[in-house]
């Protein structure tokens, strides 16, 4: 599964259910396997904040994504989050802005 198909099945999946989809897409992707389990942990806290304008076909605002990266940014050190888990966790979010 990739994520156009994930977003093909937002609008018609339960919250509960796309939750799943998209911790396996996450968690087994190639593309996003190099995250650390903690980190793909945070990454799906921040994405589960935004999960009902997600399936609404909203996505999240660009504002709030440069808000959020801004703050992992400042704060990656006390996350434990490496440049490059950065730069993959601010393309994974890039992936829902409206």
């Amino acid at each position: 599964m990739d994520i156009k198909e994930l977003f093909k099945t937002a609008k018609s999946d339960t919250s509960e259910r796309f939750k799943q989809k998209l911790s396996s897409l996450v968690r087994n992707d190639y593309k996003y396997r190099n995250l650390s389990s903690e980190n793909q942990e945070f990454l799906m806290t921040l994405i589960y904040k935004h999960i009902d304008n997600i399936r609404d076909g909203d996505g999240i605002s660009a504002h709030l994504i440069q808000k959020e990266t801004e703050r992992i940014y400042s704060n990656r050190n006390k996350l434990g989050i490496t440049l490059q888990d950065y730069e993959d966790i601010k393309q994974i979010l890039n992936l829902f802005k409206k």
